[in-house]
């Protein structure tokens, strides 16, 4: 699992990507899932953070996003 953080526009975007070892599996596996969920449950407590898809988040600082990146990466490092 990584995260991508760039800009758009004025909102930063953070998207969660999962890294596959087989070039020939592109089925999500169960950790993506559970750190989709987990991602979920956790921003939506956060201001200024907006879903805008399965897998990726508008925040609107740089800052926030960072912070969300490494708490995440703190969570689910393998």
């Amino acid at each position: 699992l990584s995260i991508d953080i760039t800009r758009k526009n004025r909102k930063w975007v953070l998207m969660v990507e999962e890294i596959h070892s087989d070039p020939g599996n592109y089925g999500s596996s169960t950790k993506f899932t559970e750190a989709i969920n987990w991602s979920v449950t956790a921003l939506n407590e956060w201001p200024n953070c907006v879903r805008m898809s399965y897998d990726t988040w508008y925040f609107k600082t740089r800052y926030e996003a960072e912070k969300f990146s490494t708490l995440f990466n703190l969570k689910w490092a393998t």
